[in-house]
């Protein structure tokens, strides 16, 4: 799907994906009119996008996954060999299997459809499509590869593989938020050895979203424990990130307990000029005005600048 959005571009990919899953409601209706069954699900519309997919890229390799008893895994194979296998198989399930609660039918007027409608857009508009694209290499990124073998090890409960392969990833391409947060998580659940280690990583990453700080919250308020074990810069680089309307108290904490550390060797005009914004946001002019006097005292002694 998202080859195919990149394609031919968001707006039109949207259009032929409701397009096919409507096709496909229509050919599930119309092969059995009689039918009280509610037809549920968006398969149709992703048979669709199937091919779409068989009518932009052809002969590209894509991954497919198998299933045979209790074998699976992953195969690449040009899309044109393989996705007219599938759709051969679910007619022809229709049929073998009438009784089946599986919309067989709708998954092949989906697939159908989005063909269809693809060669409409080649032959009445062949410039919508963004052939500079296509013509790239689709190979999967050796990252996404990366992450995607960390997801399949949870799945198959490998925690253990799971926080060595993030370790891993760590060291090939940098630590990502989400990764390391999932592999405290992990450790810290399954007992595994590492949990503290992964937080401290956290306070180096840069934070995506308030999601993800209200889970870097969420771990101070409930583990004090771990901010022990974070070293005076990793505290700071904590209170930093937390210096926002909804976690200032936190981000206050810290900045308290390092301004009463003698032999600290942190500057903190920054953190103190910041907390000091920050309150005057949420109309504490009182704080807002304390920090703000700790800031230009700390650049009297020599601080940062």
């Amino acid at each position: 799907g998202f080859a195919v959005e990149a394609a031919i571009g968001g707006w039109m990919f949207l259009l032929l994906y409701l397009l096919s899953g409507i096709a496909g409601g229509l050919l599930y209706a119309v092969m059995d009119l009689s039918s009280d069954t509610s037809l549920v699900g968006a398969s149709g519309s992703i048979s669709g996008v199937m091919a779409m997919y068989l009518g932009v890229f052809r002969l590209r390799k894509i991954e497919f996954f198998y299933w045979i008893f209790v074998f699976a895994g992953y195969f690449r194979a040009p899309a044109l060999l393989i996705l007219p296998l599938y759709i051969g198989k679910e007619i022809s399930d229709y049929f073998l299997n009438p009784h089946s609660n599986v919309a067989f039918m709708a998954h092949a007027g989906g697939f159908a459809g989005g063909g269809a409608l693809l060669g409409l857009i080649y032959f009445f508009r062949p410039q919508l499509v963004n052939t500079e694209y296509v013509e790239q290499n689709q190979e999967i990124d050796p990252e996404r590869e990366a992450r995607a073998k960390i997801y399949e090890q949870i799945d198959r409960f490998s925690f253990t593989r799971a926080v060595e392969s993030i370790k891993q990833y760590n060291k090939d391409y940098g630590a990502s938020f989400e990764l390391n947060m999932l592999a405290f998580k992990l450790s810290q659940e399954t007992g595994l050895k590492g949990h503290a280690l992964f937080f401290a990583t956290l306070m180096d990453i840069k934070i995506r979203d308030e999601r993800d700080l209200s889970q870097l919250a969420n771990i101070c308020e409930n583990t004090p424990d771990l901010m022990s074990q974070l070293n005076e810069e990793q505290q700071y680089k904590l209170a930093l990130k937390l210096c926002t309307n909804e976690h200032i108290s936190l981000a206050e904490d810290i900045f308290e307990k390092l301004n009463t550390q003698q032999n600290s060797q942190l500057n903190l005009d920054v953190l103190a000029r910041k907390l000091s914004i920050v309150f005057g946001k949420c109309k504490q002019s009182e704080k807002s005005q304390h920090y703000a006097n700790i800031a230009e005292t700390t650049i009297g002694l020599g601080g940062s600048q």
